[in-house]
């Protein structure tokens, strides 16, 4: 396994860091792909098709991930727990240097990677713009059913 610790700086994570849990403790079914900035936006010209599938991949392991937009398997005592470098290599596309793409998505600001020892977990920056608010599903619950209860 390649030691990551010596090829980029990453912040230690502090103590008894509060961080937000999927609702109900469960992982989110979707999450949001928009449209213009996917077909038009940089990441269409600074990544490679495996490196964006990548990218996908990313955002779906933090929709289901126990942690809100963090690639983590989970914490103890308030830290957070890392996969190791060789969990990622399972769920990329075989041409694609993992530990690289991590370093670019750091470096467009997708990513913060957080050391976990010999491990990592990956924060997925902006994750409300990828996965809204509970209050914004509950608003959405509550119209359907007003609209249902109205005979719309």
């Amino acid at each position: 396994m390649a030691n990551f610790s010596t090829k980029l700086v990453v912040p230690e994570q502090p103590d008894r860091q509060k961080l937000p849990k999927n609702p109900l403790g469960e992982s989110r079914p979707w999450i949001k792909l928009w449209v213009t900035p996917w077909l038009d936006g940089t990441t269409r010209y600074e990544m490679s098709g495996s490196q964006r599938a990548f990218w996908v991949d990313l955002l779906a392991q933090a929709g289901r991930s126990r942690i809100a937009g963090i690639i983590s398997p989970g914490q103890v005592n308030g830290r957070l727990l890392g996969y190791p470098l060789a969990w990622f290599h399972g769920f990329q596309p075989p041409d694609i240097d993992v530990m690289a793409t991590l370093e670019l998505f750091q470096s467009t600001g997708k990513i913060e990677l957080i050391n976990v020892g010999d491990r990592i977990a990956v924060k997925i920056l902006n994750w409300d713009k990828y996965q809204p608010p509970l209050s914004g599903a509950e608003r959405t619950k509550k119209w359907r059913k007003n609209k249902k209860a109205a005979g719309v």
